[in-house]
């Protein structure tokens, strides 16, 4: 991984654990998600975020994106809780390097789907972002 994009991807993963999400959004210019929306996706989580260990940034996935005029990446970066050390949350990144530096969007803050997780297992992605209102998707259960 580029040493440039693990600086961003830590810096968005701060945002989010020390509770900036007005920060966060002047980053992203507000694309794909608000402030709100990322509070409250945190809050509906029920658990309390805290910094990764320094070793997390090993875990990120990093896609670039085929076909983009720009340099380009899709980030899913794991989430660590007070209460389930590595979490089932994850962070979801668009990166784009222009001429002005690495342009970061929030795509989504999701809990990750698991195909033998217990039929009450919390689906916060459908739920807070797409506005399906329904994991039926995944044949998991709301958490409204």
């Amino acid at each position: 991984m580029p040493e440039r994009l693990g600086q961003v991807i830590q810096e968005v993963v701060r945002h989010l654990v020390d509770g900036r999400f007005r920060e966060l959004e002047m980053l992203t210019g507000g694309v794909r998600l608000t402030a709100g929306e990322m509070a409250d996706a945190i809050r509906g989580y029920g658990r309390t975020l805290v910094h990764p260990p320094d070793e997390a940034l090993r875990l990120v996935e990093i896609t670039k994106r085929e076909g983009a005029t720009e340099r380009s990446w899709h980030v899913v970066a794991p989430l660590w809780t007070r209460e389930e050390g590595r979490s089932d949350l994850s962070l979801e990144l668009g990166l784009t390097e222009g001429p002005d530096g690495i342009k970061v969007e929030v795509d989504d803050i999701h809990v990750l789907w698991r195909p033998n997780a217990p039929a009450d297992y919390e689906c916060l992605k459908w739920v807070v972002f797409s506005q399906l209102g329904s994991c039926r998707t995944h044949g998991k259960k709301d958490r409204q």
